[in-house]
């Protein structure tokens, strides 16, 4: 069997307040099941924030992509900026609602995407140890099942992560970028991983929002599915966020699932591909 995997990383309160029950209900319209790898801690360091923003001041460089602040609008920059709350805290009934719809929910990250993002690469066994404890102990608290799926922010996969995932439950890792690979693998602590293999280029920022920002319509985005779909043989995974693509790339999704639909692939989660993919080794 084929399977197309949407995965969305939900990185804002946005994306999992706006963003997934617009996906959930495009879900519903076809009947497919997608992956979301949810960020229970903050979206944001001010710090960190600042200074970036900074660097690209005295640089002038041009982002490769769409601006945090452009894509949230002013209402929920202004909660960002003035709460930075933990995202997956903000509706737990949204995540639950996901997970009794047969989506997949996975962990993404700890306490804070940007420091994760930054500075995760630095940290001791513990401090990730704890960093990923807490995003279980929030899932556990407001009843979200423990997942056996594991996503790093930025796809910033620390040395030591491999080794730690399967001691605290985790199976699948999400970290590979790979636009050359075309199954799981799996290495020699017991983790499946899987790789994002349909990318638009270089950089890493979502599917959609890359190629609307090069200026493809809902149609164009579609034709370059369709493509890279032909180029994957039984395994294809693309990549974006919740809210942008529930929000501002709706219509180029909806064409993109008809489009996968259409090439004879099954639109599942994650962990549903690499259960076919270990009854067939």
């Amino acid at each position: 069997m084929k399977h197309c995997c949407f995965r969305f990383d939900a990185d804002t309160h946005a994306c999992v307040t706006r963003g997934m029950p617009a996906l959930l209900a495009l879900a519903r319209e076809f009947g497919v099941r997608f992956t979301f790898f949810v960020n229970m801690g903050r979206g944001f360091d001010r710090r960190i924030t600042l200074a970036k923003a900074f660097r690209r001041i005295v640089s002038r460089a041009r982002p490769g992509h769409i601006s945090a602040a452009a894509k949230l609008g002013l209402r929920d920059s202004l909660v960002v900026a003035a709460l930075n709350p933990n995202a997956g805290l903000v509706s737990p009934a949204t995540l639950r609602a996901a997970l009794d719809a047969g989506h997949e929910i996975g962990v993404h990250g700890g306490r804070n995407h940007s420091q994760w993002e930054h500075h995760a690469q630095e940290w001791s066994e513990e401090r990730l140890r704890d960093e990923i404890l807490s995003s279980l102990r929030a899932m556990r608290k407001h009843s979200i099942p423990e997942t056996t799926s594991f996503a790093s922010p930025a796809w910033n996969s620390p040395p030591r992560l491999k080794e730690l995932l399967p001691a605290l439950g985790f199976r699948i890792l999400a970290d590979a970028y790979d636009a050359a690979a075309t199954e799981v693998a799996r290495d020699s602590a017991g983790l499946t991983l899987v790789p994002t293999n349909i990318t638009p280029g270089p950089g890493r920022a979502g599917y959609l929002e890359t190629l609307q920002m090069r200026g493809l319509d809902a149609k164009g985005v579609a034709a370059h599915f369709r493509n890279e779909l032909a180029a994957k043989g039984r395994l294809a995974v693309v990549y974006d966020h919740p809210f942008y693509a529930g929000i501002h790339g709706l219509p180029a999704l909806r064409a993109m699932i008809a489009e996968a639909l259409d090439c004879g692939f099954r639109v599942s989660t994650l962990k549903e591909a690499v259960a076919d993919a270990n009854s067939d080794s």
